[in-house]
């Protein structure tokens, strides 16, 4: 079977986590459990020796490129790589959410306190000053009745992420700071009041990609997450309070982008292993169409289509690249141009397209037959739930990675 398999190179794997509330996460899990079992394993927990911020320890700590240990997250997937950023491992996290004994993985593992709906879904309570304020700046009565319903929505949203981050604060982390992680962490958030997707890690600004992209540095682990996932209008935005005391709001990382894997890029990986939920639904006969679920099916499907046009297209613009260097190093050998001027002009060429061509992406999703992931809950802590996405994260999982043999080199 091996001669089959696309062969795939790679001196450092990056995990790359979208978002999809505890649906996702249990995706997630599956995949990361397909990888274990693949040979994969996941570095985690607080440094031996933490570094200052915005730096890494000299010398830098080399992994083999088996061992995962640069993880990029949003939202659902912001809380999963953060529980592997921090130590706990697949088999305490599975075991934490089901009482199943065939679902268990046996074995010694410590679990961590299960997650609960108040930690999830922790009501927000407004301040009457906010609502005063608000009654303020824009009055009760409009023109039009459109312009009157939305002006006196003044609520920033139903629930609050405050719940997930205490969870984290006090049953998983054992450090809350970025630079003090054996792993490279990197949560995506969304400035509410501003179009800049904000990465938070161990790194600061000085790695700013462009005017749309921005790292920071010092903003403890748990409130990033809680930014990461405050998606509206079901959460509302999450409060970070910056150095100088300068206030900001955050909303969810996948607003601007539903896979960041230039982060995982922008930190020496060559392999991209990207996992997310939001695959369309395909018509099938026994189903019928979503015109018949109603308007949440609808929504939903409209959200998805969106996404995968977003993950499509970065797909095949990479694709693209790969086969225009192609096209160019085969005609210039055609030519008869000596190896080392095709070399230096195809390295030119990356170097201006930010491009890579050894960089490989592996994207792990569901099917469109997975009828439980397209309508099953997003919000759902049912063990027996859970344990079937896990198991259909796991599956897909598999039979993505089947497909290749995975080659590691030295960096």
């Amino acid at each position: 079977m091996a001669k089959f398999r696309t062969r795939l190179s790679f001196s450092k794997t990056g995990l790359v986590c979208s978002g999809g509330a505890t649906k996702a996460a249990a995706f997630h899990i599956g995949v990361c459990l397909a990888l274990r079992d693949k040979g994969f394993s996941f570095v985690g927990g607080k440094s031996d020796e933490p570094c200052p911020p915005d730096s890494m320890p000299f010398p830098r700590p080399v992994y083999h490129p088996h061992q995962i240990h640069t993880y990029v997250g949003s939202s659902a997937g912001a809380l999963i790589t953060t529980l592997l950023a921090a130590g706990v491992s697949i088999e305490s996290i599975i075991n934490s959410f089901t009482k199943d004994p065939h679902f268990k993985i046996p074995g010694h593992h410590a679990e961590i306190p299960k997650i609960s709906y108040r930690d999830m879904l922790a009501v927000h309570w407004p301040k009457p000053s906010h609502l005063m304020k608000s009654l303020k700046r824009n009055s009760f009565f409009a023109r039009t009745l459109e312009s009157m319903l939305l002006r006196n929505l003044r609520l920033p949203g139903l629930f609050s992420t405050r719940g997930l981050v205490d969870y984290l604060r006090k049953n998983v982390l054992t450090t809350n700071r970025f630079n003090e992680l054996k792993a490279d962490l990197f949560v995506v958030g969304t400035r509410l009041d501003h179009s800049r997707k904000i990465i938070f890690g161990r790194y600061g600004t000085e790695k700013t990609v462009d005017n749309y992209s921005q790292y920071t540095s010092t903003v403890p682990i748990a409130d990033a997450v809680g930014a990461s996932m405050a998606l509206p209008p079901i959460y509302v935005p999450y409060p970070i309070v910056h150095p100088g005391g300068k206030l900001r709001y955050y909303i969810d990382g996948e607003i601007r982008e539903t896979l960041s894997t230039h982060v995982a890029k922008e930190n020496h990986c060559d392999l991209l292993i990207c996992s997310y939920t939001h695959q369309p639904y395909h018509y099938k006969e026994e189903i019928g169409s979503l015109y018949d679920y109603g308007i949440s099916a609808i929504l939903i499907q409209t959200v998805y289509q969106a996404i995968e046009q977003k993950v499509y297209g970065a797909k095949k613009s990479h694709e693209n690249k790969v086969l225009a260097l192609k096209t160019i190093r085969d005609f210039l050998k055609e030519k008869k141009y000596p190896e080392e001027d095709i070399h230096e002009l195809t390295a030119r060429l990356q170097d201006k397209l930010d491009f890579k061509e050894s960089l490989h992406y592996l994207f792990i999703h569901p099917e469109p037959r997975d009828r439980e992931m397209f309508f099953g809950d997003h919000f759902t802590l049912d063990s027996r739930t859970l344990q079937n996405v896990v198991s259909i994260g796991y599956k897909r999982a598999m039979s993505e990675l089947r497909k290749y043999e995975f080659v590691p080199t030295t960096i």
